[in-house]
């Protein structure tokens, strides 16, 4: 669990930019990988972006005492919002890539959803991996 949940959070947070960013959390759910991201980069203005209510009462009350922290209860296609980075896990990488939410991406994604020409870190730990991409390096075609 530990592993699985916060330190491929941890590690992906580790992978985006330095400097002050604004950062979307495709699909929360429980709030991985964006509540840690948020605890690890106090400096990135995070917004779990979550369609399940349910799971949005949760978000709040999860995220109650991170001032850095946002919850919008909505699918990725009705956000009309743009950021700097789009985080996921567990989530269609068409759909984040397409939604237009922002122009770079860190996802924690499998071997089989890796498309050519993205960057891949690989997990010292298991099998899932952080992809960094630009939407620059994504063609239309992809």
């Amino acid at each position: 669990m530990v592993r699985l949940h916060y330190c491929e959070s941890l590690f992906l947070g580790s992978r985006l930019l330095v400097e002050p960013a604004t950062v979307v959390d495709i699909g929360s759910g429980p709030g991985f990988p964006g509540i840690p991201v948020a605890i690890l980069r106090p400096d990135l203005k995070v917004t779990l972006l979550e369609s399940n209510a349910r799971k949005c009462v949760f978000l709040r009350e999860a995220s109650r005492n991170l001032p850095n922290v946002r919850i919008i209860n909505a699918r990725s296609e009705a956000c009309k919002e743009h950021f700097n980075w789009a985080i996921a896990r567990a989530v269609a990488i068409p759909e984040v890539v397409k939604s237009g939410l922002a122009p770079n991406f860190a996802l924690l994604i499998s071997k089989a959803d890796v498309l050519p020409g993205w960057e891949v870190v690989d997990l010292p730990w298991g099998s899932n991996r952080v992809v960094s991409v630009s939407r620059e390096t994504v063609s239309r075609e992809t």
